[in-house]
């Protein structure tokens, strides 16, 4: 992989827009493979991301983030390849939705402008249950004699 944007995660990913993706899956404690190899039937598949099982999600989730869909802005190059990376994105979800111990989430730029919204209502629809906040932890310092020490306690 010849990623060139570095994540909270240490994952190398080849654009911003799967760098923020990556980020809010480090962010909220999301256990995620980047582009991990999935066997489906005779070959292998490689999505952007694999969730694993969590926080009430029972199966793994494969995720695509579908950068080249862009609707403004696209570059010459991307609009030439748009044909052919429209019958490759068809041809992995078609093989995406068959495979029964999975769930698939697909994620398009106009999803970039309120991701975390996004990510949190489809991973809810898996069954996602956000996890509790760990209560703060604050440092009592007290003095006894000649010692200090410090106490720790959890707001509650």
């Amino acid at each position: 992989m010849n990623g060139h944007c570095k994540c909270k995660s240490g994952n190398k990913v080849v654009s911003w827009s799967e760098q923020t993706i990556d980020d809010w899956f480090f962010e909220h404690e999301i256990r995620a493979m980047y582009e991990p190899k999935i066997p489906a039937d005779s070959e292998f598949l490689l999505p952007d991301w694999l969730l694993l099982p969590q926080c009430g999600i029972d199966k793994p989730v494969i995720v695509e983030y579908w950068g080249l869909l862009r609707k403004e802005n696209r570059a010459d190059w991307v609009a030439e390849r748009l044909p052919k990376y429209l019958d490759k994105k068809k041809s992995k979800e078609d093989i995406y939705c068959e495979l029964e111990a999975y769930y698939y989430l697909s994620i398009l730029p106009e999803h970039m402008e309120d991701l975390d919204n996004y990510l949190q209502q489809e991973l809810e629809k898996f069954g996602w249950i956000i996890p509790e906040s760990e209560p703060e932890i604050t440092v009592d310092i007290r003095a006894a004699g000649d010692w200090t020490f410090r106490v720790y306690k959890k707001q509650t």
